[in-house]
């Protein structure tokens, strides 16, 4: 368990919290300093090229389709 250390006196507290309160009302000229705003985030990933299959390899028909399937050259 963390226990928080008031920065201005002796005083220890479990929660995060109770040493905000404590600071507020004992400590009023004493400020946190937090962030103004959050982190900036780390930038997304490039996309990367989608990985498609090949092109189809013409067909070539034997001499028993070419009858049922034309050229289709």
């Amino acid at each position: 368990m963390t226990i928080h250390q008031c920065p201005k006196c002796e005083l220890r507290f479990d929660f995060k919290t109770e040493l905000d309160d404590h600071c507020w009302h004992d400590h009023p000229e004493f400020r946190h300093e937090y962030p103004a705003q959050p982190p900036a985030a780390e930038p997304p990933p490039p996309p990367q090229e989608a990985h498609l299959p090949p092109a189809p390899h013409p067909t070539v028909v034997g001499r028993f389709l070419g009858w049922v399937l034309p050229d289709q050259r």
